[in-house]
């Protein structure tokens, strides 16, 4: 019993750093640090998106700078053309027309496409600007939360701390055997993983305070004798031990 009431000291202790670690883990302010991450990279590529859509619409501003005053110079002369020379072929004035109507449709066509280019451009600037003011809020926020979970982790510390130092000096002492067993079990997540024998009718009977299964006669006959044992239940096997 002397080896398991070392072991027991080691688990007082393991359980109560694992708790501390995952307390820092589940945090609320490192979810939320996870998630105001995620929002910012969101935002970065909606700003990113925006200002490519914005840059597709100013390309596209440009090109109609370089192509319509040409034609619209070729759509004047050839307007004069047929004014002034009324006595042409009507063949040719067909041909002069057919070519006007063919520059006014181009014309139409980036007319149109203007407007609604004019306003996705509209909305893509709109974006950019929502993105942007969202990723300065976003990134303003990260570091207040970061912040404060530091100072979090900071008191936590020396808690930490101490209890590793504990734990090492406590593992020196523990049963080598019994240690395996022991991890063994906590890689099973079996929490905790030396639990006392309990009886309800005066000692007739006990069963493993960790999954509830009563102890066969030779675990309780162990027990009793040795002050230890483990469970019988295949999904529990935990180790257990008699406070006599």
């Amino acid at each position: 019993m002397s080896k398991l009431k070392t072991l027991l000291e080691y688990q007082t202790v393991d359980i109560g750093l694992r708790r501390a670690l995952l307390e820092i883990e589940k945090h609320p302010d490192k979810e939320n640090l996870a998630k105001t991450k995620q929002a910012f990279e969101d935002a970065k590529r909606a700003l990113t998106s925006a200002e490519e859509e914005a840059t597709r619409h100013v390309e596209f501003f440009d090109e109609a700078q370089r192509e319509v005053p040409p034609l619209l110079k070729e759509a004047a002369a050839l307007s004069e053309k047929l004014e002034k020379t009324p006595d042409t072929s009507i063949d040719e004035r067909i041909a002069l027309t057919k070519q006007l109507e063919d520059i006014k449709e181009r014309l139409s066509k980036f007319e149109s496409r203007l407007a609604d280019k004019k306003s996705k451009g509209q909305r893509a600037v709109q974006k950019f600007l929502q993105a942007q003011q969202q990723g300065v809020k976003l990134k303003d926020d990260y570091g207040k939360i970061k912040a404060k979970f530091d100072d979090y982790q900071k008191a936590a510390e020396p808690k930490i701390i101490a209890a590793k130092t504990k734990l090492a000096e406590l593992k020196k002492n523990v049963d080598g055997q019994l240690l395996e067993k022991y991890l063994a079990l906590i890689a099973s997540n079996k929490f905790p993983p030396v639990v006392e024998a309990k009886s309800t009718d005066g000692g007739k009977s006990y069963s493993c305070t960790g999954c509830g299964l009563a102890l066969s006669h030779s675990s309780k006959a162990q027990v009793l004798d040795c002050g230890n044992s483990q469970c019988d239940n295949d999904n529990c096997k935990r180790m257990i031990y008699l406070v006599k």
